[in-house]
């Protein structure tokens, strides 16, 4: 007796969607994993370095440095980005920002309010003009005053824009080969069990493990 080929072919639709629902499932996972990876190391990567940098210059500032001081402390912050070509500003005693450049950085509203009463690093990513970017804030305390709330403020944020590219890349390339190796393979599969099954029924004995789920399947 021989599967007949409609059930056949129902068969193996069967088979392939589910696969693909599969690999659909494991490449959301596997880019959600990527996503956080890549975000995670530019994080941990710009905090450490805007942290170095600041522990350098501040020391040469005064316990109560002014606006001249404070605006030559972002300008060398600035030149110090590097590719990440980020924009920085220091507040002191939650004032105002003061910046080198002729515009402050792009800071959410929520990281400024969180300094206050912040004694750490802080990151926030948002979205600006529909891109990515990194908001960073380092608390700096007074070396003569340990113990009291830092009185220092340096934010710094850039575009994640490079970063969310190879996000995109990583998207594009499951798409092209991913899914269809997944789906290839499943085809060659499910067609050798269903061969096995015709076989088997051609010589009249019944299916065994791993296809004997096969005795639910309707005629």
């Amino acid at each position: 007796m021989r599967v007949p080929r409609g059930l056949r072919t129902r068969l193996v639709v069967g088979f392939v969607l589910v696969t693909a629902l599969g690999a659909l499932t494991t490449a959301a996972l596997t880019f959600g994993q990527a996503r956080s990876a890549i975000l995670e190391r530019v994080q941990s990567s710009a905090v450490h370095d805007l942290r170095t940098q600041i522990d350098s210059l501040a020391l040469d500032l005064p316990s109560d440095p002014d606006q001249a001081g404070l605006r030559a402390l972002t300008l060398q912050l600035d030149r110090a980005g590097g590719s990440r070509g980020w924009r920085t500003a220091a507040s002191l005693h939650d004032g105002p920002l003061v910046v080198a450049a002729s515009a402050a950085p792009a800071l959410p509203a929520q990281l400024r309010s969180a300094t206050a009463t912040a004694t750490t690093a802080l990151v926030q990513r948002f979205q600006r003009d529909g891109r990515p970017w990194l908001a960073i804030a380092v608390p700096v305390r007074d070396a003569a005053r340990p113990a009291a709330r830092p009185p220092l403020v340096v934010f710094a944020s850039f575009s994640l824009a490079a970063q969310q590219r190879d996000v995109d890349s990583l998207v594009t390339a499951a798409r092209a080969g991913a899914l269809p190796v997944a789906l290839a393979a499943t085809l060659q599969r499910d067609t050798a069990v269903l061969r096995d099954m015709e076989a088997r029924a051609r010589a009249g004995s019944p299916p065994t493990s791993p296809t004997s789920c096969a005795r639910r399947w309707p005629r």
